[in-house]
């Protein structure tokens, strides 16, 4: 018995999905549903330990900016300015990158892992920070080695 369970598992994987037509004495057809493209997981584990990284380093990086106008300071030889930077960038792409995850061919795309919900919240504080700066100070300071925002927004000198 056991046996005839696995043969007939093994002839239904090798069974291509095809669409059944029609019925057979009217009972539902049953097909074999397979996903056109499976789930990527790949480098999921090194995308949450730079997430994981990252996005303290943009906490800091706007408590300092709601304390003081301004972001981290550079460091020594300009590290920590850089690794703000960088961390940034990180938390903005994994944010873009889900969003069209999410909308690029309809498929179901797999869950957020925790760092990509940690990055959605960083970048809604990021945005109510500068609000508040806009609002308190009039300005906000310009990140002009990634984007020059000046044309939009008054920036802070």
């Amino acid at each position: 018995m056991f046996q005839m369970v696995l043969a007939s598992a093994a002839v239904a994987a090798t069974v291509p999905a095809v669409p059944m037509s029609r019925t057979v004495g009217g009972a539902l057809p049953l097909r074999r549903i397979t996903p056109r493209h499976p789930p990527c997981f790949c480098g999921r584990g090194v995308q949450d330990a730079a997430l994981a990284v990252a996005n303290p380093v943009v906490w800091l990086s706007l408590c300092s900016l709601s304390a003081t106008g301004g972001g981290l300071p550079a460091g020594p030889y300009g590290l920590l300015g850089a690794l703000e930077g960088v961390s940034y960038v990180l938390v903005v792409g994994s944010v873009g990158a889900a969003l069209l995850r999410n909308r690029s061919d309809g498929n179901a795309a797999p869950p957020l892992g925790l760092a990509e919900k940690l990055s959605f919240l960083s970048v809604l504080a990021a945005v109510v920070v500068l609000a508040g700066l806009l609002r308190e100070q009039g300005c906000v300071p310009n990140a002009l080695p990634l984007v020059d925002y000046s044309a939009y927004v008054r920036v802070c000198h």
